[in-house]
């Protein structure tokens, strides 16, 4: 019998990608898994995957001693967009404007509040963060610079050196490759890869 899923998604969990053998002391925190993540089992492996990939190359970070995790270990639902053709995998499933069925100790996010069904996904990944103890951490997005920093507005944060409540590391926020993937536009993923050698001298 297949367990219930949390309301908002659609599949999961995932669980993160370790280091395989040694550790560089980076994490890298994406949104949630989309379906080439849920069908592999593994974060970071669809599209948006194949360019972090690239750019990762590009800095001279090997995947495979990186950390690799989600805010959310699962898919959100799909909602239709404006035109109500096209719909796409929309994280603000997994938040609500009823108080009452939210996570009362987070702040709202582009004024929504996060399902308290959702919340054990986001508090796994602080676990595992205080567990490893990362010596830096990459948000890739806007939902993990909310879920790591409880901050809103990428733009204005980006490359910066924040903190989190999650563990000591230094955390630097940047756009999600996916973005850069859905804008078309390759100066976006420029943009990543200064934030990424901003990671390095930390490491």
């Amino acid at each position: 019998m297949r367990n219930s899923l949390p309301p908002g998604t659609q599949a999961g969990p995932i669980g993160p990608q370790l280091p395989v053998s040694s550790w560089n002391g980076l994490a890298i925190i994406g949104e949630a898994p989309g379906r080439q993540e849920i069908i592999n089992g593994v974060p970071f492996t669809g599209p948006a995957g194949e360019l972090l990939n690239k750019l990762l190359e590009r800095v001279g970070i090997r995947r495979d001693e990186t950390l690799i995790t989600n805010c959310f270990a699962h898919q959100p639902a799909w909602s239709a967009n404006q035109d109500g053709k096209r719909r796409n995998n929309d994280i603000l499933n997994f938040f609500t404007l009823d108080q009452t069925i939210a996570n009362p100790n987070l702040p709202a996010y582009r004024g929504r509040y996060l399902l308290e069904d959702l919340a054990g996904d986001l508090r796994a990944t602080w676990r595992l963060l205080r567990d490893k103890k990362p010596k830096a951490i990459l948000a890739m997005g806007s939902t993990a610079l909310w879920g790591m920093a409880q901050l809103e507005g990428l733009t204005e944060n980006r490359g910066q050196t924040l903190s989190t409540r999650a563990c000591d590391a230094p955390l630097i926020p940047t756009y999600h490759p996916a973005f850069v993937l859905h804008r078309k536009d390759d100066t976006l993923a420029d943009r990543i890869e200064e934030d990424m050698r901003k990671v390095l001298p930390l490491l």
